[in-house]
């Protein structure tokens, strides 16, 4: 008696601490919205960024340019809320269709609702983009706690690498690989569906 009363405690225990977290198909769902709000609101960021003075490179390259700018921008996101991304970007072009672009950014989402969801927390985002003709490679890395509510409910770290590569225009092939983690669960067998 004595025995099943401890461990059913210590199972009510465990369900208590681990129900804050998101099922495999749910984390899926929250990292669809967290890209969506990543992408529209660092892309708005860079815009911002970009009207700023820009460091540019000693010594360009040939045909070249190479530009840093510092981000500090708060996005309103679509369904209320915002999202503050602060750090630095760049890009570098060799102007014959080849060059990169990288970023560093801590983003801190209040509230901040996309596809039906309202993201809350820290995510520290890198990513660096490479382009030559015809072919384009990018890593994105992703670390942080965020919670979620709404069509998905729940908080998680993440701490995943992204790796794309692209080649080809029209008929060309794509492919992705994750790794780490994301809410508790491999990145890979999670976001790597088909």
């Amino acid at each position: 008696m004595r025995s099943s009363l401890v461990l059913s405690s210590v199972c009510t225990l465990l369900f208590t601490a681990c129900s804050g977290g998101l099922s495999d198909d749910d984390s899926r769902v929250a990292w669809a919205a967290t890209q969506v709000a990543l992408s529209q609101g660092q892309t708005q960021a860079q815009l911002a960024a970009s009207g700023t003075p820009l460091a540019t490179g000693e010594e360009v390259a040939f045909r070249g340019t190479d530009a840093a700018a510092d981000v500090d921008y708060t996005w309103s996101c679509t369904g209320g809320g915002t999202a503050h991304y602060v750090g630095t970007a760049s890009v570098v072009s060799d102007g014959a269709g080849a060059g990169g672009v990288n970023f560093t950014l801590a983003t801190t989402f209040d509230g901040c609702s996309v596809s039906g969801i309202t993201i809350s927390g820290d995510l520290d985002y890198v990513a660096e983009v490479t382009t030559s003709a015809g072919s384009a490679t990018s890593s994105l890395t992703m670390r942080g706690s965020l919670s979620y509510e709404g069509q998905v409910e729940g908080s998680c770290d993440w701490d995943l690498t992204m790796k794309v590569a692209a080649s080809g225009v029209g008929g060309g092939s794509a492919s992705a690989e994750f790794s780490g983690s994301i809410c508790g669960h491999d990145a890979n067998a999670t976001l790597k569906v088909g």
